[in-house]
């Protein structure tokens, strides 16, 4: 998405091997491959870089520090003295709530509106390795090193008066070895799916919905980080190796026809191990895979590794088109961000974030309003209701980003969009029905050769 009002961006943080003062964020056009920006003093924890309309959060790695930048700015907008140093962190969809997990195995929970710590907690027994919130932020899920995966549901965690006394809606223990990365799927905790990586060489997906095990692909190496398309369609798991496979989640249909040719692979706990083929393997890396992310249309994969290098990939033909500059330490985190032309020129006035509280204060708790409205699930919804959140959170979604670029920056194009608008409505029609007897044709001719085959 490098057109129009639109480019895309990526933000790349790297680890800090030499102990030196100038480490940095560097921000890349995702299509040239230029440098846009760089953000000073960073060294960040395994994926510990989020990133919103105003704001860069870096959690450090192996300080108990928090740097917040700012767009504009390279040097640190403001620093936050954290209680522990973190080995995961995360921050909700609508930056709301940020939480933090450490190596002993303990979850925090801020609101970042007031700095409350919210809630603290002996989560897991060993070191947390990955955290992510569920697409409308009233669920987080967090993975261990004891092979443990936990769904906390925040209404039960932020209300002084559950009685649930901070547990988890579930806890799951079907990975043998660490878990190394989280993926939440599009959709409520009444239809998203979850995946887990772990170093058993395994890939667990789950069904929040009903809190089960789907399926478990299994693989030669032990997994590292995983993404996911934007439609579900696939997934990506990055090894210790440096290989990244592909892994189709629809095959082809037992039973063949124009309107069901593909299904959905596994479910049901069914264990499928994934095909040793080079189609499907993207080579190119040295050592283990850190970070895996995908551009906004799903057609190019970034990569990054222990090997400095991050890759950015043609999905298609699993060709590099693009090396970024080599960095000057092992890639911890990489993200990507849509933002409109003149983004980091557009001054925007900035508040400082309260500093987050060390000690859990259930006066400062009950004196400040939480503002939110945490969604209530009912277990029993039918999956009318389910569709009908879903849609909502899209409609939300899409609203959202039609508002990325001021309006005085659209006013600019609006009398050209018409005019294509008008140009493209006249070609349509034919387009169309010349592309249904395309596809109505390959389609047959799918079929036939599928069962010669």
């Amino acid at each position: 998405m490098n057109q129009g009002n639109f480019q895309e961006i990526i933000v790349i943080g790297y680890k800090n091997e030499k102990l030196v003062d100038d480490t940095y964020i560097y921000v890349y056009d995702l299509y040239t491959g230029c440098q846009i920006m760089k953000f000073k003093q960073n060294d960040c924890c395994l994926k510990g870089i989020f990133i919103t309309e105003k704001y860069i959060f870096s959690s450090q790695r192996e300080k108990p520090i928090l740097h917040i930048y700012s767009w504009q700015k390279e040097s640190i907008f403001q620093k936050i003295i954290l209680p522990e140093t973190l080995t995961a962190f995360a921050v909700s969809h609508d930056v709301y709530w940020a939480v933090g997990g450490t190596l002993q195995g303990k979850i925090y929970l801020w609101q970042i509106s007031s700095g409350n710590l919210m809630f603290v907690h002996d989560a897991h027994y060993q070191k947390i390795t990955a955290i992510t919130f569920v697409m409308h932020d009233s669920f987080f899920l967090t993975g261990s090193e004891d092979n443990h995966l936990c769904l906390w549901r925040l209404l039960d965690i932020v209300d002084l008066y559950s009685k649930k006394e901070g547990c988890p809606v579930k806890t799951w223990n079907d990975h043998s070895l660490a878990i190394t990365d989280i993926v939440c799927g599009f959709g409520t905790a009444n239809s998203a799916r979850v995946f887990t990586s772990s170093l058993d060489s395994t890939v667990n997906v789950w069904d929040l919905s009903t809190q089960s095990l789907l399926t478990t692909f299994v693989f030669p190496k032990p997994v590292t980080c995983l993404a996911i398309d934007p439609a579900e369609r696939a997934f990506y798991a990055g090894n210790d190796q440096g290989d990244v496979y592909l892994v189709d989640l629809y095959g082809f249909a037992e039973e063949k026809s124009l309107e069901s040719f593909y299904e959905a692979i596994g479910g049901s706990k069914k264990v499928i191990q994934s095909v040793n083929d080079e189609s499907t393997i993207f080579k190119g890396h040295k050592n283990a895979i850190s970070c895996l992310t995908l551009s906004f249309d799903g057609s190019l994969l970034i990569s990054g590794s222990q090997d400095k290098d991050v890759f950015l990939w043609d999905i298609a033909t699993r060709q590099i088109i693009h090396t970024f500059s080599k960095q000057d330490g092992p890639i911890t985190s990489i993200c990507c961000k849509v933002i409109y032309r003149g983004f980091f020129e557009n001054k925007i006035s900035l508040q400082n974030i309260p500093t987050f509280k060390k000690i859990q204060n259930f006066q400062d708790m009950n004196d400040y309003s939480i503002l939110k409205n945490l969604h209530v699930f009912n277990e029993l919804k039918n999956k009318t209701a389910w569709y009908e959140d879903d849609l909502t959170l899209m409609r939300k979604d899409l609203s959202e980003f039609s508002s990325i670029a001021s309006e005085s920056v659209l006013q600019l194009y609006i009398k050209n969009l018409q005019n294509e608008l008008q140009t493209l409505y006249g070609y349509y029609s034919d387009l169309r029905e010349v592309h249904q007897e395309l596809w109505k044709e390959y389609m047959k001719s799918q079929i036939v050769d599928h069962d010669e085959n």
